[in-house]
Parts: C-alpha cells; sequence; structure tokens
C-alpha cells in the first residue's frame, strides 16, 4: 500500500510509525514537505493514500496543504484518490474543500492510533494488499 502524506518531518515521523503498525508490512511510505515533490511524485506513481495537512504552509498558498490537495484532485480526477485532510483546526473552509474533492475523510492532529484506523477502514476507494486478514484496512 502506497501512502503519501504532506506535513512538517515530525508529524511525518509520527504518522509514519503509526502507519507502520497499523498496514503490518504492506506500507511503502513517502513524505513529503513540499507541495511540488508531491505532485510530481503523483504523476510519477499513483497512490493509494495521501495525508495533507491542510494548515501547511497556509501563510504562503503557493506551498500550502490547500493547494496540494486541490492540485491532487485537479490533476488526477481520473483516478481512485483516497485523500485524506488533516488539520490542527476544523473549519468550514476545510469541510468545503473536502466536499468538493471527495475526500476520504477528515482527521483532527494530533495523529492518533485510533483515529488513522478509522481512516484506513473507511478509504473512499478499497485498496490492493497481500494480507487479506488486515481488520485495519479497507482492502477489495
Amino acid at each position: 500500500m502506497l501512502v503519501y502524506a504532506l506535513d512538517t518531518k515530525k508529524e511525518l515521523k509520527m504518522l509514519k510509525k503509526f502507519l507502520d503498525e497499523l498496514c503490518r508490512g504492506e506500507l511503502e511510505f513517502v513524505g513529503f514537505t513540499d507541495v511540488k515533490e508531491l505532485i510530481c511524485a503523483a504523476a510519477e506513481r499513483a497512490f493509494d493514500a495521501v495525508y495533507i495537512n491542510l494548515d501547511y504552509n497556509a501563510q504562503d498558498y503557493s506551498r500550502s496543504g490547500e493547494l496540494a490537495a486541490r492540485s491532487l484532485f485537479k490533476n488526477f480526477n481520473e483516478r481512485q484518490l483516497n485523500i485524506i485532510g488533516v488539520s490542527d483546526v476544523q473549519n468550514e473552509k476545510y469541510g468545503n474543500l473536502l466536499f468538493e474533492i471527495y475526500a476520504s475523510s477528515f482527521i483532527g492532529k494530533p495523529y492518533e492510533r485510533d483515529k488513522l484506523i478509522d481512516t484506513l477502514k473507511n478509504l473512499r476507494f478499497p485498496v490492493r494488499v497481500k494480507d487479506k486478514s488486515n481488520p485495519y484496512i479497507r482492502y477489495f
């Protein structure tokens, strides 16, 4: 299962730790701190899920998590996209954005094991996995 994520280095490390545990050897994780690198990677290789910190670089829209989410949807909407929005604060702006891009889910920070379980169990689109006994991932 290929998971991309956009956040700070510290937060990416925490997210990877939890996902490693939950995905039980199925995880290939690539973390990004740069929006353009995330978009380029998505163009080269389709992901199964992406976690995007919507608050990331909020003061600079050209490098923001919000732009990343919109760009992924705009550029790759022919794919089955499992976009998971992440934020320190729930607000109407992010709710509308996630609705517009047909996001899989939204979670508040900090990253927590139980919240991440919910995101994996409720992916908008199921993913391919080797271990069909994993109770934490929506797979086909």
